[in-house]
Order: structure tokens, then sequence, then C-alpha cells
């Protein structure tokens, strides 16, 4: 009798051993000081290694040396298993041979009679592919949001400059027919003339600057971009405005580089815009100053700021510059509203407020982060931080 049960369990051990050699996930079994008893195949192929250099290393330690676990992992690592008896789950990161791994890691205690740990058995699913899949699928869908603003801005666009390039040049050929059969004979109609000129060419620069744009929001070249050289090549190329206009530039860029998914041309003229729409409103003589700083919101937005000390506008005029249906009323002209369709076409938000002297401009932009968070998740903080 005692030979069969022998034989039984025996068989019983073989079968549960053969099970565990055949499966995918890693499969660790350790003792309450997390000190590993057994490795199956897959857990030597994860952490390339044989049983004799894995046997008896402590797992706890192994992992945390070589990883990024976050809070939950460090409230665990206590170098055993004895305060844990609810099995648990969490994904985590660490190193095989200086390779990232990404996996997610289970802990399984196994309680005697007593309910007390004798043994716990780990998982640990190597996740790295199905996390790159995801990443590159979100990647994918972000891409597909931004372009879907632009191409919804540049068809707003294309239909403004249908609706106005007509009735435009009319009113070109008009203003050039009356200047040639009455500006030589009547000076005050001379004058009204030149008047009519000059606001014919505002609509006519507004035309260009909105089929300029939206041509370039009609192609697909989206780019990785490090802002900090997007803002200091803008700070280069306006440096003789900054000149002109007396105006003392502070670059604040700090030396890790900071990453958005965009167009180049776009988001170079949608800040040169806004900086020189700035620089328009030139109301005293003294020094003015303008700071440009590029600073990491968190780690999934990037924040850019233009704080001046000149620009001296009421409140009301800042709630309405980004708007088209205020262009006329004295909220600004239309590149501050352009501006802002192109940032929110990357994902991204633009404000301002008055400040006691001056005012700032805030933009904030998803950051690409191709290691560390999907774009998708930096799209959706980016707008709940607006919220």
């Amino acid at each position: 009798m005692n030979d069969n049960k022998s034989n039984i369990a025996s068989n019983d051990y073989a079968v549960t051993v053969s099970i565990l050699e055949s499966l995918n996930d890693a499969i660790l079994i350790c003792n309450t000081k997390a000190d590993i008893q057994y490795a199956n195949r897959s857990a030597l192929k994860l952490f390339r290694t044989d049983f004799n250099s894995l046997h008896k290393q402590n797992l706890l330690k192994l992992i945390s040396d070589n990883g990024d676990n976050g809070e939950e992992f460090n409230q665990l690592n206590k170098g055993d298993f004895k305060t844990r008896i609810k099995p648990f789950l969490f994904d985590f990161t660490f190193k095989v041979n200086n390779d990232s791994v990404d996996a997610r890691i289970g802990f399984n205690p196994i309680l005697n009679t007593s309910n007390v740990i004798e043994f716990v058995i780990v998982t640990i699913t190597n996740t790295t592919f199905e996390n790159l899949i995801t990443k590159e699928n979100e990647q994918s869908r972000y891409v597909s949001i931004t372009k879907e603003n632009l191409n919804r801005f540049s068809d707003s666009l294309v239909s403004l400059v249908h609706e106005i390039s007509q009735p435009l040049l009319a009113l070109n050929l008009k203003i050039d027919l009356i200047t040639k059969k009455y500006a030589n004979t009547d000076k005050q109609l001379s004058i009204e003339i030149d008047e009519l000129k000059i606001y014919s060419q505002r609509i006519t620069d507004v035309v260009d600057l909105a089929r300029s744009y939206s041509q370039s929001a009609e192609t697909n070249d989206f780019k990785q971009l490090v802002l900090n050289d997007i803002l200091e090549t803008i700070s280069k190329n306006l440096n003789y405005e900054f000149q002109k206009n007396n105006v003392k530039v502070h670059l604040s860029i700090p030396n890790e580089d900071i990453y958005c998914l965009a167009k180049t041309d776009l988001l170079i003229d949608s800040f040169t815009k806004v900086l020189n729409n700035i620089l328009s409103y030139n109301e005293f003589d003294s020094q003015k100053e303008l700071k440009i700083k590029l600073t990491k919101e968190n780690r999934n937005i990037a924040s850019i700021i233009f704080d001046n000390n000149f620009m001296n506008e009421d409140s009301n005029f800042y709630d309405n510059c980004f708007n088209f249906t205020n262009i006329n009323k004295g909220s600004g002209s239309i590149s501050f509203p352009l501006a802002k369709e192109i940032i929110e076409g990357f994902g991204g938000t633009i404000t301002a407020r008055k400040k006691p002297q001056g005012s700032i401009f805030s933009i904030n932009l998803p950051q690409y982060v191709s290691n560390e968070r999907q774009q998708l998740l930096n799209l959706m903080d980016i707008h709940n931080s607006s919220d």
C-alpha cells in the first residue's frame, strides 16, 4: 500500500514538473526568504543563465538590483515573503545583460495547514513584445488623431480661402479702376482710396497666410522633434526683431532633450507668429524682457512659456485673442487663432493671461517618450490638465 502511494506521489511529481517545464511563462519556486529553489526552462531562458547560477539566489534582490519597479515593489522588497499572504500581480522592468525586459510578475503563496506560508510560486511573463505592439498601435492612433485635427482645420482654411478670394479679387479690381479714374482729381478721395488699399492688403495677407497653413497642414510629414532645438532655432531667427524692439531675451532650456510629435515648419511658424505678435505690442521704451522657457510639466507634458513685461492689454484681450471671431474687435491678428488651431492639431493647448506688468503665453504639448509613456496617454493628460 505504501509502495502504491509512493508511486502515485512520484508520478504526480513527474507530471507536475513536466507541465512546469512546458510552460512559456517563467516559473520560480521560492522559500519564505525569497531564495529560488526551482526554476523552469523558461525562467532560465528569461534570465539567460543555468539553474546552478540561479539556484538559491534571492529573487527580490535579483530583480530589484537590476530594475526600476516602482513603489509597490519597494514596499514588498524587505528580503522575504513572510508578511505577504494574499496573491498579487504587478508590472515591472528589469535588466538582463544590460537589456531592458518588461515583465508581469505574480506571487502566489502556498500555505500549510497552519495558514503559514511554506513556499511561494512566482510567475513571470515577458511583456516586452506585447508592450511594443501596444505602443506602436497607440502611437498610430495618436498620429491619426492629430492628422484628423489638422485635416479638419485645413479643410476649414480651404473653404475660407475659397470664400474670400473671389470677392477680394473683385474688390481689388474696383479699387484699381477708381484709382485710375478719380485719384488725381480728388485729394480726399485719394486718401480714402489709400485706406481701402491698406484694408485690402490686410485681407490679402490673411488669405495668403490661410492658404500657406492649409497647404502645410495637408502634408503627412510628422516627425519626432526636439523642442530644445526648435526654440533655439526660433530665438536665433528672431534675434534681429528682438534687438530692433529693444527686447532682452532669456532662453531657458534643460540639458535633457524634450520631444514632441509634430510638423517642423508648422510648429516653428506657429511659435514664431505668437512671438512676433507679442513683439508688436511694444508700448514702452524702457528695458523690455522676454523669457522663453521649456520644462517638463510632468513626465507626459512639455511646457513652453513666453513670459514678457511689455504686452499690457486688458484681461478681456487675453480671453479672446485666440478666437477668429474677435480679430476685428481689438483682440489681435489672425496669427493667434491660427497658432492655436495648429497647436491643438498636435494635441496641445495654448493660453494667455495678464500679469501686473506684461503677460504670459503658455503652450503645452504631449511629449513623445518612446521608451516610457504611450503617446495617447500623454495626449489625454494634456486635456485632463486643461479641464
